[in-house]
């Protein structure tokens, strides 16, 4: 057997994805690479090599720049992560014990409860991460308010146009207000039909610098404060996410 073909084989038996197994193979091989130069090299969906990457990075099997996150990739040798697994094998015994005693507690719990129920992030990288997140999320149809402006210039025009255009490539259908007009939105007003956008406009001076995605699982704000900079405002409690919904749905319903 071909042994990088070995080596995929290896990697989803102990629970890579096909997509992170290619990837890792890939930055393995080639060290120092960037994101897209991996996602070319490794023959997956460049969305799919960013979650790939993400999740190796939670995993701390993979490395970037400090400069900038999708630069100089780099992952762990293969006997590091042999070591690993043999010490987290350790670890699951021992959970193990702990669960059984707690199974019917465990029954109980409410999974929601557990997220935090709101995360700010201010690192820049971190922001254009959460939008790359977005474009990754399981939703089908999303609703947006804000400045079609702040909504480029706050994560970044390329995460941003990545977003347009994943979400109209996959069918994801938006209903958006835009509350300012600028140059980015009137191009994306002409554009609705195209990218599967119901836009509508609507001047509101007081949301000029922010851009607010909804949809049924989480609420996601991109911010430019003048005092505070930029940030990303994550919100994941059910009911926050039930207020900001009925706001848009009264406010969509009045256009």
């Amino acid at each position: 057997m071909h042994i990088q073909k070995h080596i995929l084989n290896l990697l989803l038996r102990i629970g890579f994805t096909d997509s992170e197994a290619r990837f890792y193979m890939a930055a393995y091989q080639n060290p120092q690479k960037t994101i897209p130069e991996l996602q070319k090299i490794s023959k997956v969906s460049l969305p799919s090599a960013y979650r790939a990457f993400d999740h190796l990075r939670e995993l701390k099997l993979v490395t970037s720049s400090q400069n900038n996150w999708r630069k100089n990739i780099q992952v762990v040798s293969l006997k590091t992560i042999g070591e690993k697994l043999a010490s987290e094998s350790l670890k699951l015994r021992k959970f193990e014990y702990e669960l059984k005693k707690t199974e019917n507690l465990l029954k109980l719990a409410n999974y929601q409860e557990a997220l935090a129920p709101i995360d700010i992030f201010t690192d820049q990288n971190q922001i254009t991460e959460e939008c790359y997140k977005l474009i990754n999320s399981n939703w089908n149809h999303i609703s947006c308010y804000g400045s079609g402006e702040k909504a480029y210039e706050i994560p970044g025009f390329k995460p941003m146009s990545d977003f347009v255009s994943m979400r109209a490539r996959k069918g994801r259908t938006i209903n958006a207000v835009f509350t300012e007009l600028g140059d980015h939105t009137r191009d994306l007003l002409k554009k609705n039909q195209h990218e599967l956008r119901n836009g509508k406009l609507h001047i509101d001076p007081a949301n000029q610098n922010v851009m607010t995605y909804l949809y049924e699982r989480q609420i996601t704000i991109f911010q430019k404060d003048e005092e505070l900079g930029k940030r990303a405002i994550v919100i994941h409690y059910p009911g926050l996410i039930r207020m900001y919904m009925a706001n848009f749905n009264k406010i969509w319903e009045q256009l």
